[in-house]
């Protein structure tokens, strides 16, 4: 998923929506990046990627490493700006830090960022 504000900022401009669907635990899931479904995932192969702009098309992906893993999990936690030390709860940290603005990906608050697992 994009999380990166600037990227959001730019879809959101365009009016454009990526849906990216999952196969986890025999279960079909989806997350979008205009947050109309985000299911959360857990260990989660991705199946297909489609572009829409105003409801329309663009492009479909289909060929991806089954061996990578994904996992998208929202709970709405405590957790602690690593820029100024403001608790809030996730939700509240969506847009950045509610003290200082700081921004953080959510989805890598519990994992070590960058790594992907292989099966």
């Amino acid at each position: 998923m994009i999380t990166e504000v600037k990227q959001k900022e730019r879809l959101k401009k365009y009016s454009i929506n990526i849906k990216t669907k999952y196969k986890s635990n025999d279960k079909i899931l989806e997350r979008n990046t205009d947050n109309s479904k985000n299911d959360n995932i857990i260990n989660g192969i991705r199946l297909s990627k489609i572009y829409y702009q105003k409801g329309q098309i663009l492009k479909k992906e289909n060929i991806f490493d089954s061996r990578i893993l994904y996992t998208y999990e929202f709970s709405d936690e405590i957790i602690t700006c690593r820029n100024c030390g403001m608790q809030g709860r996730a939700s509240e940290f969506k847009d950045g830090c509610t003290y200082c603005q700081t921004y953080y990906n959510i989805d890598y608050t519990n994992k070590e960022f960058g790594k992907v697992r292989y099966r």
